[in-house]
Order: C-alpha cells, then structure tokens, then sequence
C-alpha cells in the first residue's frame, strides 16, 4: 500500500514539474506587468521616517509568495508609480537584497532621496503578477508610507560644496574659419538642396516604412488600449435590452471594471470597488455613485423586489460613462 502511495506521489510530482514547464506568460499584459507569475503578497517598509532633503531614506520591498518558473526579479519589477521621481531621486540597493525561494520570501531595498521639504509620504506600490490557477492578471498593493522631511542644515549645505577647477583661457576662445574649413577649390561642394534630399529621402521613407508596419503590428499597450476601449460599448449593449434582470446589470457593471480598470475581484462588493478606485485616483463622488449602485442592485437581487429594474439599468448606463470620463480611465 505505501509503494502505490509513494508512486503516486511521484507521478503528481513530475506532472506539477512538466506543468510549470511548459506554463509561459500571456503575450497581452497590463502595462506595468512586473514578469512574475504565482500568488504573491506585496508590503513595504522604510526607515528613517525623519530626513533632510536629499538624506537616503532605505526602502524594503517584501514580496510573499510562492513561484517556480517566473519568479521576482529586480530588473522586471515595475512597483513605483509615475509621480514618485517627481518628490523622489531613486536609487538601487541590490547589495542589500535577500532571496529565499523555498519559503516564498523575496526583499528588494531601494535608496530613495527626497527632493523637497513639502514631501509628506512615499507613494504606494503596486505589483501586477499573473496568477496561473485563474489565468488573470491580479494586483497586490502596498500602502503608502508617511515620512518627515526637513530643510537641509547650514553644515550640511557647506559639505555639499564642490571644488570648482576653473578652466584654461583657450577653453573660451574660438578657433578662425581658416583653421576649420580648408578648400582647395578643386572638389566642389554639390548644391545645398542636393544635400537637403539626400538627408530627409531616407528619413522620410524610414518614416512612412514604420507607420505602415506600426498599423499592421500594433505594441500591446495599443492592443491592450483597443481592447478596453470596447469594454464600455460591451457593457452598454447589455444594457439596451428592457428586460435585462438586476443580475445581468450589475454583472454587466463589474465586467466592464475588470476589462476598463483590471479589478480584481470576480463579485466585488460596494466597499472592494470604492477601494480600488480610490486607489486608481478617482474623484470622491465617482467612488461614492458607484458603491451606491452596487448596493442598489444587492438589495434587489436579495431583499423584496420593486420596480426599479429600469432606473437601475439607466444609472449602470450613467456610470459607465462618468466612468470613462473619470481622470483614472486615462491611467
């Protein structure tokens, strides 16, 4: 009895193996997708949380999780948002980095410099992996980080100061045109417009060429852009039918969220959706307009029914276009 057990266990064994194998990344992916594929936890810490401008504050990203075949990688991480080399200078500490796959653990530490006196926090972070038992894209966040950060001090403005070298007199002066340009007159120079052609011919056929195989080939931002861009239509085709049930409007709702914006969430819930787009920068009475749908449709779908079937079905139609009007839709 054990050594059929044992047998078996070998099979799933080398059956899990060749599965991780032969599992490969989607071609079409969100486009700060950090490369990883499994089921990851994402959180970060810093440390001081009180420096002068310009003064290292240490980062540690911890990344929790468990994956064989795409694993973390600093240089596929795409965890900072845009607006963070705006207040910060970053800067890679690898040397500090601990890996330790066989307990699903991977820390990765960053050196970041406050630009400015007026900074008040470290952006959140967000990792973008590929979960294989659902074959979706998934997103882990980190909250953002709240720091202090002071003028600099009369002392450290004076070790700042650099050792100017001035330069030579003849770094100034200008060289005559006799000693640039010699012309012994016996090779001339063709026509200035022969020259003017021969530069822009090949750039301009270079340039035609790639606009040509740019709309045969599109990248996949501008795939992945065509494909959101028909979620809202999608969605309001759904809901042109009169007799369409509470169900299928706010499924309609939630299927357009994850397309449009990558929710996560399969059935998310009044207070998921309000989180996650505040998250993603939208406006207070978007979030608040969206949660109060959703609680429309639950109290139809499982308290006593009314009547409100068509005024819920023209608010889903309302939102959708509050919703890609919304600043986030342009993230």
């Amino acid at each position: 009895m054990s050594s059929k057990l044992c047998a078996s266990f070998v099979s799933l064994c080398l059956c899990g193996f060749f599965q991780t194998e032969d599992f490969t990344l989607p071609s079409v992916a969100p486009k700060n997708f950090s490369q990883l594929a499994g089921k990851f936890t994402l959180s970060a810490s810093a440390t001081p949380a009180k420096v002068r401008v310009e003064e290292p504050v240490t980062l540690t990203v911890r990344i929790v999780g468990q994956a064989d075949k795409y694993p973390p990688q600093r240089g596929m991480l795409h965890l900072f948002p845009e607006e963070l080399t705006a207040d910060f200078y970053v800067e890679d500490a690898d040397d500090k980095d601990k890996h330790d796959p066989v307990k699903g653990l991977w820390e990765f530490v960053y050196r970041l410099r406050p630009k400015r006196a007026d900074v008040k926090a470290i952006p959140g972070l967000r990792l973008v992996y590929f979960a294989p038992d659902r074959k979706k894209f998934q997103t882990s966040f980190a909250d953002e980080i709240p720091i202090t950060v002071t003028e600099k001090t009369e002392k450290a403005l004076a070790e700042l100061q650099l050792n100017v070298v001035p330069a030579p007199p003849g770094f100034y002066s200008m060289a005559s045109v006799e000693e640039v340009v010699y012309q012994d007159g016996r090779t001339p120079l063709p026509p200035t417009w022969l020259l003017g052609v021969a530069v822009a011919a090949p750039l301009l056929v270079c340039f035609l060429w790639y606009r040509r195989w740019r709309r045969l080939h599109p990248s996949i931002q501008e795939a992945r852009r065509n494909l959101r861009s028909r979620a809202a239509q999608t969605a309001l085709a759904q809901l042109e039918n009169e007799s369409v049930p509470v169900e299928r409007t706010r499924a309609a709702v939630s299927e357009f969220l994850r397309q449009r914006f990558d929710l996560p969430a399969n059935e998310p819930t009044p207070a998921e959706v309000a989180r996650f787009l505040r998250r993603l920068g939208a406006d207070k009475a978007t979030v608040l307009a969206c949660a109060n749908f959703l609680q429309k449709c639950d109290a139809q779908r499982f308290g006593p029914k009314t009547a409100e079937t068509a005024t819920l079905r023209d608010d889903a139609s309302r939102l959708i276009h509050v919703l890609e009007a919304s600043p986030c839709a342009a993230r």
